[in-house]
C-alpha cells in the first residue's frame, strides 16, 4: 500500500535526520504542520504515526537502511492498519 511506503520511507529519513544531527522538536514541528495540511484521511494518517513513533525513531541505533524496511515489512504485515491511524 501507497501509505506503507510513505510510512517506512518518512521512517528512514528521520532516523537518517537524526544521525546527523537533526533536532527532533524541529522534526516535530514539522511533522505537525504537515498533518495539518495533508490532504487525505490516510496522509494524515501517516504523519500521526510518525509522530507517535518520533520518540522511538529518535532513540534507535538502528542504521537508518534498517528502519525504513522492518517499518515496510510491520505495515505490510498490518495490512496498512494500524491503532489511532
Amino acid at each position: 500500500p501507497r501509505g506503507c511506503s510513505s510510512y517506512a520511507a518518512w521512517s528512514r529519513d528521520l532516523a537518517w535526520a537524526k544521525g546527523i544531527g537533526a533536532d527532533q522538536e524541529k522534526a516535530r514541528q514539522e511533522l505537525i504542520g504537515l498533518a495539518e495540511r495533508a490532504s487525505s484521511a490516510e496522509e494524515r494518517g501517516v504523519y500521526q504515526l510518525l509522530l507517535n513513533d518520533l520518540p522511538a525513531l529518535w532513540s534507535t541505533n538502528l542504521p537508518f537502511e534498517m528502519v525504513g524496511f522492518l517499518r515496510y515489512q510491520d505495515c505490510l504485515m498490518r495490512k496498512g492498519k494500524y491503532d489511532g491511524a
